[in-house]
Formats: structure tokens, sequence, C-alpha cells
């Protein structure tokens, strides 16, 4: 029969208690609180490691959630304006924001120490995530996508699931990295079915999927104001026309936008567009739409379901 290792826990303090004539002779059964408070204890440590540690993929590296293994292991985090810090028993640290370099102040040490490590520290929903290198600060290693604590425990990492592409005849959802989804037309054309191509996607979360731009696509955001803006790219393999309008339909709510009303062009021209003419613009919603909710968009007489925020 199969028990979990908590309930082999409570087994084995329960017949240590019961087999223990000393304890058992003391004081009558006032063993039994001391089970309780024990078996609580070692159930509380079992379900503090048994967990996933949050994880996730950015930069071609692995970053681990601070903010959950501080909490596992029972380390003191104090989160301030843009930083975090944790006392551990091997010593002080101090992560920044968007930012590689850390102090660390070693238990032994004689005072703080400067280090840079391989990528920014990221703050997420929340929690703060450390890239892998920052874990030898702490004695952990990291095997086959699990932490190795110093005393050969263990604790798996936990990634997001990866966003499936879901296709259509004419359209298909895809991810353009770290989770960005986008919505991708097919339109017909003099080259076939798929001669013109309209990609679709959340302004605001481009960053995400290109970081290299991410400071001239925060200065855009900041110009737009209350407006939910989706950011558009048209291209073709030929020569050929492309429709300017879009319908919006989300709960009870539908709106049909076109160019030039609600619809800005960034580069190209309104309708045209070829292989030497790519066209990108802006599709301003108003803030009765909800990007973090379904909605379906119809684009050149093709429909299609898609959530632009997660």
């Amino acid at each position: 029969m199969y028990l979990s290792p908590c309930l082999r826990g409570v087994t084995f303090l329960t017949l240590h208690v019961l087999n223990s004539k000393t304890v058992l002779a003391s004081n009558g059964m006032s063993s039994w609180p001391k089970l309780v408070v024990l078996t609580w204890f070692y159930c509380l440590t079992l379900s503090a490691v048994a967990q996933d540690i949050s994880a996730l993929k950015r930069f071609g590296a692995t970053f681990f959630s601070l903010t959950e293994l501080s909490r596992y292991l029972r380390f003191q985090a104090t989160e301030s304006t843009g930083n975090l810090t944790v006392r551990t028993p091997h010593g002080i640290l101090i992560v920044f924001d968007g930012s590689p370099d850390v102090l660390w102040q070693p238990a032994a040490g004689s005072g703080p120490e400067d280090q840079s490590f391989s990528a920014p520290v990221i703050v997420e929903g929340g929690d703060w995530y450390a890239p892998e290198d920052l874990l030898q600060l702490f004695g952990i290693g990291l095997v086959d996508d699990a932490l190795v604590l110093p005393g050969g425990g263990r604790l798996g990492l936990s990634f997001p699931q990866v966003l499936a592409a879901v296709s259509g005849d004419s359209y298909e959802l895809i991810d353009l990295g770290n989770r960005v989804p986008a919505l991708r037309y097919y339109a017909p054309g003099s080259a076939g079915p798929e001669t013109i191509s309209l990609l679709l996607v959340d302004l605001g979360l481009l960053a995400l999927a290109y970081p290299e731009q991410q400071q001239q696509l925060d200065a855009f955001m900041s110009d737009i104001d209350r407006d939910r803006p989706l950011y558009f790219i048209v291209t073709g393999i030929q020569e050929g026309m492309w429709e300017t309008s879009f319908l919006f339909q989300q709960g009870g709510v539908s709106l049909e936008v076109r160019y030039p009303f609600r619809v800005r062009l960034l580069e190209g021209e309104a309708g045209v567009v070829g292989p030497d003419r790519p066209v990108a613009g802006l599709i301003l919603l108003p803030d009765e739409f909800n990007l973090r909710v379904p909605m379906r968009v119809t684009w050149s007489g093709v429909s299609a379901e898609v959530t632009f925020r997660r």
C-alpha cells in the first residue's frame, strides 16, 4: 500500500511515541500534544519542499522565483521600491529590478560585495525572478530543471505552459516568444491563398517578445492615453490590396474600425501592400474592450477568437 511522505512520517512518529516507554511513563498521555506538534512540523517541512518553484525561460537562460525559494526555505525576504533583500544563513543578498548587479554580504565576510550575473533580475506577477547562476550564492545547484539543495533535497521547477499554435483555414494563433500571443491572418491574391499576411498583437506586450526594443516601445506607449493599442503589420509576397477594416466583438460589444478612424498607419499605404511595401500600424480600441478576455476579431472575411493578454 502506498503512503505519502507525510503519512509515512506520521506513522513513524506515532510508532516512535508508542514504543517509547520513557515518554509514556513520564506523564501519561502528555506525549500526544508533542506528537501533534512534531507531526505538524514534519508535514509543514515536507509540503514546503515538495512543491515546485515557479521558473521562466528568458534570454536563453533559466530564471527561478527568488520570492518562492525564499518562502520555502524560510529565508526572510523584504521588498522595497526597486529592490529585494533576502537574508539567508549564507549571507544577505540585495537584488535590483531589471539589473544583473547584486549586493552580497557573506555571513563570514568583512563587507558587502558587488557581483554581476548573466542576466537582469525580472519582476513579473509580483514575483522576483533571478538568473540561474545566482543559485551558487546559496550553495544550490541546477540539474535537469530541478534545484539541488545543499542537503541533497530537490525542488522541481515549474515553467508556464507553452502557448500552443491554433490554426484555421486562413488564420493561426502563434507565440512570438515569452508567451506573447499574436493572431496571423492570410488573404488570397494573385500568388495564391496566402498572398497577403496580417499579424496582430497587443502593443503593450510587444517588448516581452522583442526586449531589445523595450525602450522605444515604452516611450511610444507613454503617448497613448486610455485606448487599448493593437499593433499590426501587413506583408505580401506579391503586390495586392489589403482590407483596412476590422470587426471586434466581445460580450455584447461590437465595433468595426476602418482607416483612418481608429486605424493609424505608421508605415506604408492604406489598402496597398507588396514585397517591398510592407504596412505597419495601430488599432486603437476603446477601453470597453478587455484584452485579458477572449474576443472575436474579423478581418478580410475571416473570423478568429483570441485572448491578447494572459
